[in-house]
């Protein structure tokens, strides 16, 4: 039966996808096997490529697996649009992590029931934020055990403690060599907080399979207006840690 919204679909969008069933990591991993030296991140007047940011990831990844982190593990990215907050992603798919995007807007009491409700228990948090986290670490019933900050290239505190730790220092802690953990397609990748206007937040369960069906449809639905030859670049303006961003 022909949908009513069909007729308003662009010229040459799909109906239906039928999709791969690969994990995360490994649309990612064959963009690097691909083009290497294509540019992946661009801020400022710095530019990563794909390899570049591939050997971060790695190194982050392994990082984290040093730890004592285990795939499944929740693990909450808290930050601005910054080029880290990337490339943690795609380290967290290569491990299996279980991600938290985290507004960094939050206050005390919000973070509190995040961290606690997914049984977060690291925190990768951006320096001008870093304290709620901290105080939040220091509670008797918190889960926080580690607290990795990024410099945000602001006149930010330094951020001390026992469980803290900078971006630059923790990523040398691991190997560029890509993490042999099997993930599947409908291994969790993230938990979503909901926007708790009616309550308490809640963390909504995305697979690998959910994120890539998005992926899919933005690129099958993008493509038919805007066919050009050359690479697209696509500016990240909503917060990467929002469902939309």
């Amino acid at each position: 039966m022909e949908r009513v919204w069909y007729k308003f679909y662009d010229e040459g969008v799909p109906h239906s996808i039928d999709y791969p069933g690969k994990p995360m990591k490994d649309y990612f991993n064959e963009w690097v096997a691909k083009s290497p030296d294509k540019p992946y991140l661009i801020w400022d007047d710095e530019q990563l490529t794909y390899d570049e940011t591939n050997v971060m990831a790695q190194k982050i990844a392994n990082a984290i697996l040093s730890l004592g982190y285990e795939k499944g593990d929740r693990i909450a990215l808290m930050s601005t649009n910054l080029p880290e907050y990337v490339i943690l992603l795609q380290a967290c798919y290569k491990i299996g992590a279980a991600i938290v995007p985290t507004n960094p807007m939050y206050t005390i009491p919000e973070l509190t029931h995040q961290f606690s409700d997914s049984e977060t228990s690291i925190v990768f948090v951006e320096d001008r934020f870093a304290n709620k986290v901290i105080e939040i670490a220091k509670g008797d019933n918190s889960g926080i055990k580690n607290v990795i900050v990024l410099d945000s290239k602001t006149n930010a505190p330094v951020v001390t403690g026992s469980n803290v730790t900078y971006y630059a220092d923790f990523i040398n802690k691991g190997e560029a060599k890509e993490p042999n953990i099997p993930i599947n397609s409908e291994d969790l990748a993230m938990l979503q907080y909901t926007g708790g206007t009616t309550g308490l937040a809640k963390g909504c369960m995305l697979s690998n399979a959910n994120l890539e069906a998005i992926a899919w449809q933005d690129t099958v639905w993008f493509s038919p207006p805007y066919e050009k030859t050359t690479d697209m670049r696509i500016m990240a303006a909503m917060p990467l840690y929002h469902i939309y961003g």
